[in-house]
């Protein structure tokens, strides 16, 4: 009978700061989630970085000057460059695919295509490239690279060039401007070889 007149004590029950203190973690938990899921999906859209030059010479010294680019001994990472398709479309362009070959370290290359398409009606010359193989010191990047070299809208002794990278990943643009250098560079070599096209008079 003693025994049974042993009552179990009250729960305690939760104060009302203690309750409001569970909600606020529980929101901030799921506030949290949420900004790493918009991070997460952010992270996997593409990326597009722009670049922009001037040249201050017709379009057609810019595009015979282009096809000069390579060799040079500041690009000396580019092995070789060849022609492996030329097709001319029904608009009178021209699609030219080359197949480049990079290195840069003992164990660092790369193969891409780079396909160009002419149309000298329009001044329009535009080169996309794409990375077919590499080695396996070269980081799993994806991304895509386009140029595009055009009349300066009415001026006539200019050229406008644009660069768009195009990538998901914030290693793939600093990986190209490691194996290519920086892209003034190469519009510093095309217009060196437009002056000196233009001062030897060459075709």
């Amino acid at each position: 009978f003693f025994f049974l007149m042993i009552r179990r004590p009250p729960r305690s029950t939760q104060s009302r700061s203690s309750a409001a203190s569970d909600v606020y973690k529980r929101q901030y938990q799921r506030r949290v989630h949420g900004d790493k899921f918009k991070q997460r999906k952010m992270a996997e859209e593409p990326k597009v970085d722009l670049k922009q030059y001037i040249f201050n010479y017709p379009w057609e010294t810019v595009v015979k000057s282009l096809w000069e680019k390579y060799p040079h001994k500041e690009l000396d990472f580019v092995k070789f460059s060849r022609v492996i398709d030329l097709q001319v479309l029904d608009d009178k362009s021209l699609v030219i695919r080359k197949l480049m070959y990079c290195k840069k370290f003992m164990m660092m290359w790369a193969y891409s295509v780079e396909e160009i398409r002419l149309d000298a009606r329009n001044r329009i010359c535009e080169m996309r490239t794409e990375l077919l193989k590499k080695s396996k010191c070269v980081p799993d990047l994806t991304g895509s690279e386009s140029i595009i070299y055009r009349a300066h809208g009415d001026l006539m002794d200019k050229t406008l060039y644009l660069k768009a990278l195009r990538s998901t990943s914030n290693l793939f643009g600093k990986f190209l401007e490691k194996f290519n250098g920086s892209y003034e560079k190469g519009c510093r070599i095309i217009e060196a070889k437009c002056q000196e096209r233009t001062m030897n008079l060459l075709p």
